[in-house]
């Protein structure tokens, strides 16, 4: 974890002086990552971390022919170290099954989101850390504008650095991000909902609760016909 965490911050620090010539999106998507990853305090979140690291992933290999070798090197021991800390978290495979799995057809409910995370920042610090609303925004953001994700063992041999395989396979990206920000408000219903039936403060955590019910309400829903719930 720390070894990640180390490497992200150098490699944005890198960016941020100029050393690389590289889209912005990369400087950003690892502060956030950084940002994601678990820390001294047990704040983070893995499965976010995870998802900023694909979307890195698929940038490095979008941009493999004029990435800066240096720059490359970089993004590739960082990739294979993320990679390595995936068997700390189980998890992280089930998730990715459930990206397959799950169903599109509904669109996801832009505006509910919008709204929950507005809410919560206005619930902030008497109930959040400063940290969720955050969190709940940064992966709500659209990803970057990718082209030419997937990158074959031909094209890999020709140069010096390059992506690692994913042993967990290539995944929609925008579907992960959808259950991502799904599956976070969800845990987040459920911290509220713990928070008013064990006692503390209960008064506090249920008018919390009817804050955020409206907007939670199709979002939850949303997430179940993602998952074949109906």
């Amino acid at each position: 974890m720390c070894a990640c965490r180390k490497l992200a911050s150098d490699i944005a620090r890198g960016l941020q002086s100029g050393i690389w010539n590289a889209r912005s999106e990369y400087g950003e998507t690892l502060g956030q990552y950084v940002e994601d990853l678990l820390n001294k305090h047990d704040e983070g979140n893995f499965l976010l971390a995870d998802a900023r690291a694909r979307i890195i992933r698929a940038m490095f290999t979008a941009d493999l022919p004029s990435l800066p070798l240096g720059l490359a090197a970089h993004l590739e021991t960082l990739l294979v170290q993320h990679i390595g800390l995936r068997a700390y978290y189980s998890e992280t495979g089930d998730f990715y099954q459930s990206v397959r799995s799950g169903h599109l057809e509904a669109p996801l409910p832009v505006d509910a989101i919008e709204g929950f995370i507005e809410r919560v920042r206005a619930l902030t610090p008497a109930y959040f850390e400063p940290s969720v609303p955050q969190s709940l925004q940064y992966v709500a953001q659209p990803i970057p504008t990718i082209t030419h994700p997937v990158i074959g063992a031909r094209l890999r041999a020709m140069f010096q650095s390059a992506p690692p395989p994913d042993l967990l396979g290539e995944v929609d990206l925008e579907k992960s991000r959808r259950l991502t920000i799904g599956g976070a408000i969800n845990e987040l219903v459920k911290v509220i909902e713990s928070g008013d039936k064990i006692g503390k403060g209960a008064k506090g955590w249920r008018e919390a609760a009817n804050t955020l019910a409206p907007y939670a309400a199709p979002i939850l829903q949303w997430l179940r016909v993602f998952l074949g719930g109906g």
